[in-house]
């Protein structure tokens, strides 16, 4: 038995450190020489801390005005105080909070207009998962906390902006998951309830799996809205990214203050500035033929693998090739085609619908 499950792993190893040597359908993309942006101006969702923090001092650097986001003004005016040039400034979000998203999107229909919009905030459950966590700010109801925090207040912005974005031209940018492949359409096909799977109201202490399929669900949520909001905004430019599996307090510090966080002891994570690098690419990537209907990501998977689908598939890119080869293969930036149900038009009509009865339009 142990010689079979050895060989198994030293067949996949081969595959992921050599396939993209020979996979002529994925190789790394290169991107524009690094653009001046003095004059653009630049919104950064979960700008304090992690992979957006990085992301915000790169894009300061390169001479953009960046508004950046904490769950604190703050806390979110102190990041904004460490990013080099001027006109920098922080606002309060709270993404699990309607009120709070109404509040920041007057704010930013005040700049009269946007470049880039950076939907980096987000949340999982720390490994001490208790839950079911839930908030009743949205006004069609109580909605599953990782839910809110990491689609519903993000498409209410959206939908608050839409004309902003429009007449900006605005590049969008949502930063979802290899996780993604792990949600299915089965959370949209409970007629009865229209969120169905996504839901974490029956989650309890002791259920980290089931919790993380939701959070799959989540970045599920994000691709589809980005492709649904590709068709809706004609003048915007849509773009999904992932920073790869990033050594950060994202599901720990954040969240679950002293709890273990396995990102931080894995050898073969990055850094945070590196999954920064990955979203600064996203803003810049040249046009929606590169990016369109794919998910820019810093590392080649096996996209191709046979008798694996859906949810197996997604446990093999997530489980496997991210947070164990990410950085065996040769490095880059890589863009995958999106799953089939992120793909899937009708299924991101029925998102967008259940979404816009949630924030009540």
């Amino acid at each position: 038995m142990w010689s079979d499950i050895f060989l198994v792993v030293v067949v996949v190893l081969a595959i992921v450190m050599a396939g993209p040597r020979f996979d002529d359908a994925h190789q790394p993309i290169t991107l524009p020489p690094a653009s001046d942006l003095t004059g653009q101006t630049i919104v950064v969702t979960g700008g304090t801390s992690g992979v957006g923090h990085q992301a915000a001092l790169e894009l300061a650097s390169r001479g953009g005005r960046v508004v950046l986001t904490g769950r604190s003004k703050g806390r979110a005016d102190t990041a904004a105080a460490q990013l080099t040039g001027t006109g920098h400034f922080g606002l309060a979000l709270d993404l699990t909070s309607h009120d709070s998203v109404l509040t920041f999107a007057k704010e930013v229909k005040k700049l009269k207009k946007v470049d880039v919009l950076l939907f980096n905030a987000g949340m999982i459950y720390g490994p001490d998962f208790t839950g079911p966590f839930q908030t009743g700010t949205y006004p069609g109801g109580l909605v599953d906390t990782m839910i809110a925090s990491n689609h519903l207040g993000s498409f209410a912005l959206v939908q608050e902006l839409l004309s902003l974005l429009e007449s900006s031209g605005t590049r969008v940018v949502f930063v979802s998951s290899i996780s993604h492949h792990l949600g299915t359409p089965a959370l949209l096909e409970d007629t009865a309830d229209p969120v169905g799977g996504v839901d974490g109201s029956t989650l309890g202490a002791g259920q980290a799996v089931r919790a993380f399929g939701l959070y799959g669900d989540t970045k599920l949520l994000n691709v589809l809205t980005a492709n649904r909001l590709e068709r809706e905004c004609e003048s915007c430019s849509v773009v999904v990214v992932t920073p790869g599996f990033c050594a950060t307090s994202m599901g720990s510090a954040d969240r679950t203050p002293g709890i273990f966080n396995p990102a931080e002891y894995l050898p073969l994570t990055f850094s945070a500035k590196q999954g920064g690098d990955m979203l600064v690419a996203a803003t810049q990537v040249d046009s929606a033929e590169v990016a369109g209907g794919k998910m820019m990501q810093p590392y080649w998977i096996w996209e191709d693998v046979p008798l694996l689908q859906g949810r197996w598939k997604g446990a093999l890119f997530n489980l496997v090739e991210e947070m164990l080869f990410q950085r065996l293969v040769p490095p880059g930036i890589y863009v995958h085609t999106q799953s089939d149900a992120g793909l899937d038009e009708l299924l991101q009509d029925r998102a967008w619908d259940w979404s816009m009865q949630m924030v009540g339009k």
